[in-house]
């Protein structure tokens, strides 16, 4: 691998961590709008913070590239892609109250994007 190659990764990883660690914090936000009862504020935030994510599809040429390789990368970034589809159906389920959907972003959207950051920023940390 070309010098410059490498010099895009390890540039692509870092700025890919970040943008993780931004949507990590928005979520706090989310919960925080959904637990005071700002339920549009935190739909809002939710929707615009995870509509990003189909940027970076395991679809996509870069991250097929440095995800896709081995197995326990992939599945991660599937589940973490998945997690933010079910999250974001969130948004259309009018049946769930703000303090039903604070428990689910906070419990079952959260920990995978924290595993899936941990996992980027190690990376880009090699």
């Amino acid at each position: 691998m070309s010098e410059h190659l490498r010099r895009a990764e390890a540039t692509f990883l870092e700025q890919y961590s970040d943008w993780l660690q931004m949507v990590q914090e928005s979520m706090v936000q989310v919960t925080g709008f959904y637990r005071e009862g700002f339920e549009e504020n935190g739909d809002r935030l939710l929707d615009s913070t995870t509509r990003e994510s189909s940027l970076f599809s395991s679809q996509t040429v870069t991250m097929s590239y440095l995800f896709g390789q081995e197995e326990e990368w992939k599945q991660d970034l599937e589940a973490f892609e998945q997690a933010t589809e079910e999250v974001r159906s969130l948004i259309e389920a009018e049946t769930m109250s703000s303090a039903e959907k604070m428990r689910y972003v906070a419990s079952m959207y959260m920990p995978v994007l924290e595993r899936w950051k941990l996992r980027v920023t190690a990376l880009a940390r090699k």
